[in-house]
C-alpha cells in the first residue's frame, strides 16, 4: 500500500458590507388658477420601507457570496482530493509487489536491495510532487498493528520512519483500508507528525 500526505491549506476571502439608502421625493400638483402643469420639489425624506428592502437585498447579495465562496472552496478541496487519489493510486501501481512480498516489515529490511530500491523510488516521486511532504508503504501485522515498510524520507530526518515502526495513530478509516482493499482519502487529520489529507 502506497500513501501520500499533503498538507492542505486554505483561504477565505473578506468581504464588506455597505448601507445606507437616502431617497428624493417629489411631488407632481395642479394649480386651480392655470392650466398649466408643474412639477415642483415638495420633501426630500428617507423611505423606511425602501430602506429595509435594499437592507434585504444586500444581505441576499452578501448570502450569495457566502454560498458561492463555500461553493468554490469545496469544488478546490474536492479536486485537490481527487488528484491526490489519482497520483497514490498511479504510485502503488508502479511498485512490484513480488519485491514488497520479499519485505519483512521489521529492521532487518534495511539492509535489503528491495528496501533500498523502494526508498529510492519514494524519495524520487517526492521529489517530482514536492507539493507532497510524505510518501511511504504501510502493512498490518495479524495482531492489527500497522507499521512502515518504508518511507521517503532520508535517515537523517527527525522524520524518518524505519522499517518495522509501528504507527501507533491509524484511524478506523486507515484500518478498513487494509481489510476493504480500496483506495481512501482522508483528512484533514492531526498526528505526530501534523495535520495531514492522506490517500
Amino acid at each position: 500500500m502506497s500513501l501520500l500526505d499533503a498538507e492542505t491549506k486554505r483561504e477565505d476571502s473578506p468581504f464588506k458590507e455597505r448601507g445606507g439608502i437616502f431617497s428624493l421625493s417629489f411631488k407632481k400638483t395642479r394649480p386651480q388658477d392655470t392650466g398649466n402643469e408643474a412639477i415642483l420639489p415638495v420633501s426630500s425624506r428617507a423611505d423606511p420601507h425602501r430602506h429595509r428592502h435594499m437592507i434585504g437585498v444586500w444581505i441576499l447579495i452578501i448570502l450569495a457570496m457566502v454560498l458561492f465562496s463555500g461553493w468554490f472552496a469545496y469544488r478546490a478541496d474536492q479536486e485537490m482530493r481527487d488528484n491526490l487519489a489519482i497520483q497514490a493510486t498511479i504510485a502503488a501501481k508502479g511498485m512490484n509487489i513480488t519485491a514488497l512480498k520479499k519485505l519483512t516489515g521489521t529492521p532487518l529490511d534495511a539492509e535489503s536491495t528491495e528496501y533500498k530500491r523502494f526508498k529510492e523510488e519514494l524519495a524520487s516521486i517526492r521529489t517530482a510532487y514536492d507539493n507532497y511532504r510524505f510518501l511511504y508503504m504501510m502493512g498490518k501485522k495479524d495482531d492489527g498493528s500497522v507499521f512502515f515498510f518504508v518511507d521517503s524520507e532520508p535517515e537523517s530526518s527527525k522524520d524518518y520512519s524505519p522499517p518495522g515502526q509501528i504507527y501507533e495513530e491509524p484511524t478506523p478509516e486507515l484500518l478498513h483500508v487494509f481489510q476493504d482493499k480500496h483506495a481512501l482519502v482522508e483528512g484533514p487529520i492531526v498526528d505526530s507528525w501534523g495535520t495531514w489529507v492522506s490517500a
